[in-house]
């Protein structure tokens, strides 16, 4: 009875078993698979064994669907904004390795408003724009200007004569503002 009552969560949750409890909706956004079960398969683990309400997808589901930075951090389930990716979250914990702008801070304090944080975001994805159309070179990188007016910085690639212009500090380092 489950299984027909996969066409999505809210259908599948008001879907009653033999037993007069509900079905189960499953549902991984990494791998999009998403279908309705009687109870936990042989393959699921006890955190993952489906869920009885359908909130906490459809927050991941209305984050995915914003595409700038204010769809984003408007709406009160999504607090994380990168510029980087172009992706919206519901908080800044997942990307880990990319910048990412929120509200609130960790300790739940509102920082700023959507509108001057999305203002912060578009700089930054305009220093980056800018610096990585100049990896040319590091001559053309450090030559650069940002909006802010400060200039590019070049980093070098180990082992290459070439590198990579930056726009901030990144895992590969900071980068220098002056040619060697």
């Amino acid at each position: 009875i489950c299984t027909a009552a996969s066409s999505d969560c809210a259908t599948c949750l008001n879907t009653l078993k033999s037993d007069g409890t509900p079905c189960d909706w499953y549902q991984n956004d990494d791998s999009d698979i998403r279908y309705c079960s009687n109870g936990c398969d042989w393959f699921m683990t006890p955190d993952t064994c489906g869920k009885s309400t359908c909130a906490s997808y459809e927050t991941a589901r209305s984050c995915d669907l914003a595409t700038t930075c204010l769809d984003c951090l408007e709406q009160d389930s999504c607090q994380g904004w990168s510029p980087t990716i172009g992706s919206c979250f519901s908080n800044c914990d997942k990307p880990t390795d990319i910048s990412c702008y929120s509200t609130i801070n960790l300790a739940g304090q509102i920082l700023a408003t959507p509108s001057e944080i999305c203002t912060q975001a578009d700089t930054e994805a305009t220093n980056q724009a800018l610096c990585s159309k100049s990896s040319s070179s590091c001559t053309t990188c450090v030559n650069t200007t940002m909006t802010n007016g400060q200039p590019c910085r070049w980093q070098p690639v180990d082992g290459s004569n070439g590198g990579v212009c930056l726009h901030q500090c990144g895992m590969i380092g900071c980068g220098e503002t002056e040619c060697p």
